[in-house]
């Protein structure tokens, strides 16, 4: 990324894992940039909703960062610029259509989402069996494409994730994700407490198995319109953390389906190396 930042301002594109980097200002190309409108959370960046300013005019989201030539920064750039462009296109994966690189900005866009948030649809609504089926598969399967290139998430929660063109399940924001294998929580923490494996509470190595516990708060989400497991109690972060390393598993509602009950186990396993894999939760 920091050989891409040095090079001249051209006209015409070049290309980062295949997508196209301009070097030119995005408002040039995108009405509305100049007015922030944050459509939602974003764990890095400022986010805008613009439309093109010819042509179809399509709805499109950028994440605009400023870009400071610091290791954690870069690194966390681009990781998230890797894992949307090796996991295109997959239905299930935000798309990364472009990225421009002007006056000390990076400015990543996607398409919109006009199905708003999997979060604000839970507060709204009432999540039923078969609908939750369907979300669960669409976010198995984008999470067995981030596994599959090698990315962790990091921060797999209803506000990251999208309802696209047909309520199509969309994960995105990887403002936070990492490429290794394993990750040093005591260094590098991400994402919300609430969602946290007990490996991340006691600051140890993690992996990809972190992100199956948060799909396992997921659910629980779902279940109780976009509420988190102690989201409501009043508990500072340090008696979240203490409950979820002292409990085997967060609370579940009474009267769950028994199918997903057993989908949640596999969640939900105190030991990362029993903790089902993405393959094995379709199975599930």
């Amino acid at each position: 990324m920091s050989e891409l930042i040095a090079l001249p301002e051209l006209n015409s594109a070049q290309f980062l894992y295949g997508v196209p980097v301009y070097y030119f200002n995005p408002q040039s190309v995108y009405e509305g940039l100049s007015v922030i409108n944050p459509t939602w959370p974003s764990a890095q960046g400022c986010v805008y909703c613009c439309r093109e300013a010819g042509g179809e005019r399509r709805s499109v989201v950028i994440k605009k960062y400023l870009f400071i030539e610091y290791e954690t920064s870069t690194e966390l750039i681009e990781n998230e610029i890797y894992i949307m462009a090796k996991c295109a296109p997959h239905p299930n994966i935000l798309q990364l259509q472009s990225i421009y690189i002007y006056d000390s900005y990076i400015f990543l866009v996607t398409p919109f989402c006009d199905g708003g948030t999997l979060h604000q649809y839970c507060i709204d609504n009432h999540v039923t069996l078969p609908q939750m089926a369907f979300i669960l598969k669409g976010l198995v399967s984008g999470l067995s494409e981030i596994h599959k290139n090698d990315g962790i998430h990091r921060d797999i929660k209803c506000e990251n994730v999208f309802l696209g063109k047909d309520n199509t399940i969309v994960i995105g924001d990887f403002g936070v994700s990492s490429l290794k294998p394993t990750v040093d929580s005591s260094v590098e923490k991400a994402g919300v407490i609430l969602f946290w494996a007990p490996e991340v509470c006691e600051c140890k190595k993690i992996d990809l198995k972190a992100d199956i516990w948060a799909l396992g708060i997921v659910v629980l989400e779902m279940l109780n319109h976009g509420k988190a497991p102690y989201e409501d109690n009043g508990l500072e972060d340090e008696e979240i953390k203490r409950k979820i390393i002292q409990q085997d598993r967060p609370p579940f509602p009474e009267n769950m389906d028994s199918q997903l009950v057993d989908f949640m186990d596999q969640c939900f396993k105190r030991d990362p190396e029993q903790r089902a894999s993405t393959s094995e939760l379709l199975k599930v």
